[in-house]
């Protein structure tokens, strides 16, 4: 009797710490800044994956291929290949970021993303699904913009800085303003 009495408590208490309940469901924030050139649009999203996927805010239409990203482990190749020291290629590909918290599994995730170099812009990509397109500041599934609105994405740039190169002589090559802010 008391035997079957502790496998009981033991079965009860396995299951109250988080064997299969809401603790080892993935949780997670995003708070992303994107928009088409400078002008960023702060936006966050929810996600929730427990058997059932549901989101909030640009994730809303999108969470069952949001959840399938992190159930495939994309997001946390991601963040295991932002904890490497790798050389990343200067290519800066825009200002917009996303920063993303919570957990997968009861391991937690903090972690952002960036285009300021290839990386960050190679990691946007492998996590589009999640973050949506850095180029758009609505919905992941947002419609396109009204056809008088020139399109503003344009291919990253790379540029080698020669001996006897003047930060204005380059500003002037590429028509930027000396100016301008390439920080994030």
């Amino acid at each position: 009797m008391w035997r079957s009495l502790a496998v009981v408590v033991v079965l009860v208490l396995a299951t109250a710490c988080g064997g299969a309940g809401p603790e080892s469901a993935t949780q997670l924030t995003i708070d992303r800044q994107s928009g088409p050139g400078t002008v960023l649009v702060p936006t966050r999203a929810t996600l929730h994956c427990d058997g059932a996927a549901s989101a909030t805010g640009f994730l809303q239409e999108s969470a069952s291929t949001a959840c399938a990203l992190v159930q495939r482990g994309d997001l946390q190749r991601v963040a295991r290949q932002q904890r490497k020291r790798i050389l990343c290629a200067q290519v800066y590909a825009g200002p917009q970021r996303a920063h993303i918290t919570g957990h997968v599994k009861r391991r937690p995730v903090n972690m952002t993303v960036t285009r300021a170099d290839a990386c960050g812009t190679a990691d946007w990509q492998a996590l589009e699904v999640l973050l949506g397109d850095p180029q758009q500041s609505g919905s992941v599934h947002a419609a396109l913009p009204p056809a008088s609105v020139p399109p503003t994405t344009a291919a990253p740039i790379s540029y080698q800085v020669m001996r006897g190169d003047t930060l204005n002589a380059i500003a002037s090559r590429f028509g930027v303003p000396v100016s301008a802010r390439t920080e994030p």
